[in-house]
């Protein structure tokens, strides 16, 4: 990678929090110390909430944006 990108380096994180299915992390161990890069063995281990329906949203995102939502709304109440 860094011979087609020299320019990205793990401190600068430029390649960070990516989902590299199947990919041997060991090619990528120059740019997991810092950055968030994420090496499922398969697609079904990613967590997608409905991958065969197209359903491309990631389950745990979905559950934090849910509970900030409600969190949002308790507080646009309390502030009336």
């Amino acid at each position: 990678m860094a011979r087609y990108f020299p320019d990205i380096t793990d401190a600068n994180k430029n390649f960070d929090r990516n989902i590299l299915v199947k990919a041997p992390s060991n090619r990528y161990s120059n740019y997991s110390t810092i950055s968030q890069n994420y090496f499922p063995a398969g697609i079904s281990d990613v967590g997608f909430t409905d991958f065969t329906g197209g359903m491309l949203d990631i389950k745990i995102l979905c559950y934090r944006h849910q509970v900030l939502t409600k969190h949002l709304q308790l507080m646009e109440r309390l502030s009336v």
